[in-house]
């Protein structure tokens, strides 16, 4: 089907080539799209389509289906085509309309005829600054659609799982004090409703299911769980970027102070893109070492080219032994050991930060710290380092801990 679809697309490609031209030459602001509504418009007409317009309360949205059967599921296409002021068309807004209408045909066209299903064109004005779809939302649009499809023009065919569903939740599982959380009713609630998730998970060869559990335990113990399967052979390499203040939020400039230990033996140089070279290279003598705990601003400065090249610490470390990593605070003697099954750890020492988080207070430059549990970045290029390929149908399983404690 996917050929198919891919021909009958081409087949279109002159008419909408044309059609994304003229689009392009008459750029329109949000909310001021008619010449692109109308040329729109009048391609799908002239193809036999019934298209409304006005749709949603705005003059230049309109809306047209090809509807197979009863029954079956709504698919939704979504086309933009404003323009943005003193920029012209942003995110290919003139090539959107055309490219979902000839989706659209070709959707039409190789869709199984014996089979229910419906395909919905939405032309979605408005997108730059506009507010439109929110205000076709709220005047009743897109409610009959199980699924929504938009496109932005790039050089590859790509999937954005954060469009995977608009609807979120937010569910409590409760236990005993005195229950065994990995034995306890809610433990149990909470992986039926992960299984049941399956419809949120990321964009993998063939079918997955991936879900992550958190619980505390009554030791100052953090695990993070990470379980998987897949119907075809995929990689599963998950962690946890968390950034670590042992100082407390309010006191960011702490954070590079504080006590670190790293047991790993050797760690591996990246390049200037940050990917490792496939050297795994023997901290000894080099600021990498921190097999005897030392403050983290110790030799970050230090004259040496991975530190040059990455702005700080951005680097994999061995995991041959556990605790793998201990972060301490001297201070407020807080203190965090990680723990973990996975053959790596990255150490990034928060050398991009820039942003404003609890309290008002910003974030900058090595104002956190990350301590992430992975195979070894790039892995999967690096034939002779462990591999994160699990085969189809096997399970996936690792777990990581963070256990707090204070002196």
């Amino acid at each position: 089907m996917k050929a198919k679809m891919f021909d009958t697309i081409d087949a279109y490609r002159d008419e909408m080539i044309a059609l994304s031209d003229d689009i392009y030459d008459h750029p329109e602001l949000a909310l001021k799209e008619y010449h692109a509504a109308d040329v729109l418009i009048r391609c799908l007409e002239d193809k036999g389509c019934r298209v409304e317009r006005g749709v949603g309360g705005l003059e230049t949205a309109f809306r047209t289906q090809i509807k197979n059967l009863e029954g079956g599921p709504t698919i939704g296409l979504l086309a933009e085509y404003d323009a943005l002021p003193g920029v012209h068309h942003a995110c290919g807004h003139h090539m959107q309309g055309p490219v979902m209408i000839a989706a659209f045909m070709a959707l039409a066209d190789c869709l199984p005829k014996d089979k229910p299903w419906t395909i919905v064109l939405y032309g979605t004005p408005g997108e730059e600054g506009g507010g439109g779809k929110v205000i076709m939302i709220e005047n009743g649009c897109f409610k009959e659609l199980d699924v929504a499809l938009m496109m932005h023009g790039g050089d590859m065919t790509t999937y954005d799982p954060t469009m995977s569903a608009n609807v979120s939740y937010k569910v409590t599982f409760t236990s005993g004090e005195a229950e065994d959380i990995w034995n306890s009713p809610a433990f149990d609630a909470q992986l039926i409703t992960m299984h049941a998730l399956e419809f949120m998970r990321e964009h993998m060869p063939g079918n997955a299911r991936i879900f992550v559990t958190y619980a505390l335990d009554g030791d100052g113990g953090l695990h993070i769980v990470y379980d998987g399967e897949c119907d075809q052979d995929t990689i599963f390499n998950m962690t946890n970027h968390s950034y670590f203040n042992l100082a407390g939020h309010q006191h960011p400039e702490k954070a590079i102070s504080q006590v670190l230990s790293l047991p790993g033996r050797h760690f591996c140089p990246d390049d200037a893109e940050s990917i490792p070279t496939g050297e795994r290279r023997d901290v000894a003598g080099t600021p990498m070492d921190f097999r005897s705990p030392k403050p983290i601003c110790q030799d970050i400065d230090a004259d040496y080219e991975p530190l040059h090249l990455q702005g700080g610490y951005d680097h994999n470390w061995e995991v041959f032994c556990n605790p793998c990593a201990t972060l301490t605070d001297p201070e407020s003697g807080r203190s965090m050991a990680v723990y973990t099954d996975c053959p790596g750890i990255q150490f990034y020492s928060g050398n991009f930060l820039n942003e404003t988080g609890k309290d008002g207070v910003y974030y900058g430059k090595h104002a956190g710290i990350a301590l992430e549990t992975q195979f070894y970045p790039d892995c999967i290029h690096k034939p002779d380092w462990a591999q994160p390929v699990v085969a189809a149908g096997k399970p996936y399983h690792s777990e990581t801990v963070y256990r707090f404690s204070w002196k």
